[in-house]
């Protein structure tokens, strides 16, 4: 179910999802271990790979619009575990006015708020699911 007024052009959608997959890559792999130990997650060796294949599997999903929102789910919970675990700890973000703004601030935040518009609005037209709607 799609919420209309949040696709007011049908290109949006494609534009939308175009940027946010724009943002993984492959090669996030070795340098997920080093982060992940940097920042004293346990287990990093296991949960880094986990996490990058996650990324990046979701990433595909979503540029070709095959299960957009439960890839868009995933992600969101990906970017929320990164601006709890290291954007707003690295940014010295306090509880004030302008930590905030701060915080709106972190690219991570508008990945996570685009991720949640995908998970609302859907893939769109321009999308594999909507096509394997239209034929069932």
């Amino acid at each position: 179910m799609s919420l209309p007024f949040l696709l007011p052009w049908p290109r949006v959608a494609l534009l939308i999802r175009r940027l946010l997959t724009s943002q993984w890559d492959a090669e996030s792999w070795p340098i997920a271990k080093t982060e992940f130990r940097s920042l004293g997650i346990p287990g990093a060796e296991i949960l880094a790979p986990f996490v990058a294949s996650t990324e990046l599997v979701c990433a595909v999903l979503i540029a070709v619009g095959l299960a957009t929102r439960p890839a868009a789910v995933m992600l969101c919970g990906v970017m929320t575990v990164a601006i709890v675990t290291a954007a707003a700890p690295e940014k010295h973000i306090t509880a004030s006015w302008r930590g905030l703004l701060e915080f709106f601030y972190l690219p991570e935040v508008l990945l996570f708020l685009l991720l949640a518009w995908v998970v609302f609005a859907g893939p769109g037209r321009a999308s594999l699911d909507a096509r394997l709607c239209a034929r069932s």
